[in-house]
């Protein structure tokens, strides 16, 4: 049985995976933590990955940018694969969210990503 927290998780992961921004931002309002990697319900492979991992290999860029915006993190990885929401764009064939998550990735761990010194 999962706990409410887990519920409101799973819900902005199913939010994230159908491009629904409306409910994503309501259940980011009502507490859904936006890291979360639920253990999900119902498919073995959405287990152990978060919002931003589902919208990615769902190919919804708006929701991947809206998640981004919001401060999910795009360097966690899921914990069935040890995959970063980019390797699971790339594995979708989705290659403008890769891209966009490899430059928030690099971002995210400081590196300098435009060449300059």
């Amino acid at each position: 049985m999962l706990t409410a927290q887990e519920v409101l998780d799973h819900a902005l992961s199913m939010a994230a995976m159908r491009g629904s921004r409306e409910a994503a931002q309501f259940l980011l309002t009502h507490g859904a933590a936006i890291n979360a990697q639920p253990p999900g319900f119902y498919w073995k492979r959405g287990r152990g990955c978060s919002a931003l991992h589902k919208a990615a290999n769902e190919g919804e860029i708006e929701m991947v940018d809206f998640l981004l915006e919001s401060g999910a993190d795009p360097t966690i990885r899921d914990l069935q694969w040890d995959n970063t929401p980019a390797g699971w764009a790339r594995y979708s064939n989705e290659p403008e969210i890769a891209d966009i998550l490899e430059v928030a990735e690099k971002r995210a761990a400081g590196n300098n990503i435009d060449g300059s010194e």
